[in-house]
């Protein structure tokens, strides 16, 4: 996101596709410009893990909060009217196969 071009693609991704929960990971900008994000992509609301390893980018009706940090990250989504309550876990490892210079993400849901 910190590029202008990668952000436009993501806004005309999130605008085509009417995406109402986004989740960006390894955002490499400032936890400041989270809410500014947030407006330019036109979501109601988005919360960060503490260091701005996380953005969660959603609208209404949908709930999300960080539930727990640490080494990995755990996501509450919440949405009444189609499937109640969702916890989803965020974990950065070292990917060994590149020599331990990359990292892999895993969601577990």
């Amino acid at each position: 996101m910190a590029k202008a071009s990668r952000f436009r693609r993501l806004r005309k991704l999130v605008v085509f596709h009417n995406i109402q929960l986004l989740v960006v990971c390894e955002t490499y900008v400032r936890m400041s410009l989270a809410e500014e994000f947030r407006a330019r992509l036109k979501f109601d609301f988005v919360v960060s893990h503490s260091e701005g390893l996380l953005w969660v980018f959603y609208n209404a009706p949908f709930s999300c909060s960080i539930v727990g940090e640490g080494g990995s990250v755990f996501v509450s989504v919440y949405s009444p009217p189609v499937l109640g309550e969702l916890d989803f876990f965020l974990g950065c490892s070292r990917c060994y196969y590149c020599g331990g210079k990359e990292r892999s993400l895993g969601w577990l849901a």
